[in-house]
């Protein structure tokens, strides 16, 4: 309401000094047809339009002035909701900072973020469960197939085996996503250098690019030291590495420098493939994205420039 009032305001202002102008030049072009000498009534009319023009451009300036500053609370509102990760619902909008106005709109909001947090915390307290329910069978179906080898044919014995594995490496993980979403992860500090860390994951993956006719082009600066759980911050890089290989196309890049004074990033970018769908909520990501809020000291962002598609992790000191 106080906005479109201000509004109303402006436009109102505008009109009735542009008329007043217009008023104004006219009477000036009557009060002129006196004067004796055609020069000075020249000089008149130039006068009093020229203050006619500064006049209208100066309120025309002051109102665009006036709507730019009544139309930053939605700017702000807009970039605040554009920083909301789909994949973290548990983040809020803080109404301290907008106008009484807006509270309404931003509670609704946030109330809607609290359902869509509700759902996947029952989304994701059932697929704990699944999971917990399924390793017990899975365990021992691997330990009878174990039993049964030499009764089998080995290659299908293999093939049983790998499976059965992968199915239990996922199970682990959707575990191990429950229990760093629900921030139930316990953080053993260190200091590290990034460069060296990020090289034992890049290793293994440079073999699995080569199978793919691939390479992984490193840039770093060097002596670049943060602060992390070692173990945590090479299950972030594997990710990001595992959905560059998995979903991207051609060479990987990753690019590792310093920022501000004791800060870090770590790019990891290629070129993705045409059915490649942004916004997904893979358990990559989620892994991801759960690691990074148990730290508190990491921020995780994804952009696609045309073909090209890059993670960005952020490493900053550690809060006291």
């Amino acid at each position: 309401m106080l906005r479109r009032w201000h509004l109303f305001s402006v436009v109102f202002g505008f009109i009735f000094l542009f008329l007043s102008a217009i008023f104004h030049w006219m009477a000036t072009a009557k009060e002129a047809r006196f004067l004796q000498s055609r020069e000075h009534q020249r000089e008149l009319v130039r006068w009093e339009a020229s203050y006619a023009l500064v006049m209208v451009v100066s309120f025309g300036m002051a109102s665009y002035l006036l709507a730019k500053l009544l139309n930053r609370p939605i700017v702000r509102l807009r970039s605040d909701i554009e920083s909301i990760d789909p994949r973290n619902p548990w983040q809020r909008i803080k109404p301290e900072n907008y106008p009484q106005e807006y509270l309404a709109l931003i509670h609704e909001i946030n109330r809607l973020l609290s359902k869509i947090q509700k759902v996947v915390e029952e989304s994701d307290k059932e697929a704990a469960q699944l999971a917990h329910e399924l390793k017990v069978p899975l365990t021992l179906a691997k330990i009878r197939l174990e039993k049964s080898l030499e009764k089998m044919d080995p290659e299908i014995a293999e093939e049983i085996d790998s499976e059965l594995e992968r199915l239990k490496q996922h199970m682990e993980r959707a575990i191990f996503l429950n229990k760093a979403e629900k921030g139930n992860l316990t953080i053993s500090w260190g200091k590290m250098e990034l460069g060296k860390t990020a090289e034992i994951i890049i290793e293994g993956f440079r073999l699995l690019c080569e199978n793919e006719q691939r390479q992984i082009h490193v840039e770093k600066e060097e002596g670049i030291f943060i602060e992390a759980d070692g173990t945590y911050l090479k299950q972030i890089l594997y990710n990001l590495l595992a959905n560059a290989l998995k979903h991207g196309t051609g060479d990987i890049t990753v690019r590792m420098k310093k920022k501000g004074g004791q800060g870090a990033q770590l790019l990891v970018f290629n070129k993705i493939k045409p059915i490649r769908k942004m916004g997904s909520l893979g358990l990559g990501k989620r892994i991801i994205q759960a690691l990074v809020s148990v730290h508190g000291n990491m921020a995780i962002r994804y952009k696609q420039l045309g073909s090209l598609y890059c993670a960005r992790l952020s490493l900053y000191p550690r809060k006291a």
